[in-house]
């Protein structure tokens, strides 16, 4: 008296479950890959075009007279007495 047991449907869902899981988690891979070559292209992008402006400010360093526009209230709040912001000051730099 023996009892047969057809494993064969179990194995096949086994092997079939396991294949949706790996394609599964290869597609979450493949996004945060694809996200992170996005990034990493905006981030040299955002780097060229810094690279860019050291570059200019370089140069208007060296032709000696630099305007800088304040924008960043933090700046003010060193400034205790100024009463509104100074939208524009020329600054010269000189060899000492």
């Amino acid at each position: 008296m023996f009892l047969k047991i057809d494993v064969d449907p179990l194995i096949e869902n086994l092997v079939e479950r396991t294949r949706h899981d790996e394609e599964s988690q290869n597609e979450g891979i493949k996004s945060q890959l694809e996200e992170a070559i996005t990034k990493r292209h905006e981030t040299e992008a955002k780097l060229g075009q810094a690279e860019s402006r050291i570059v200019q400010l370089e140069e208007t360093i060296k032709s000696g007279y630099l305007t800088v526009q304040i924008k960043d209230e933090r700046v003010y709040d060193l400034l205790p007495n100024a009463s509104s912001p100074i939208p524009v000051c020329l600054i010269k730099f000189v060899n000492l």
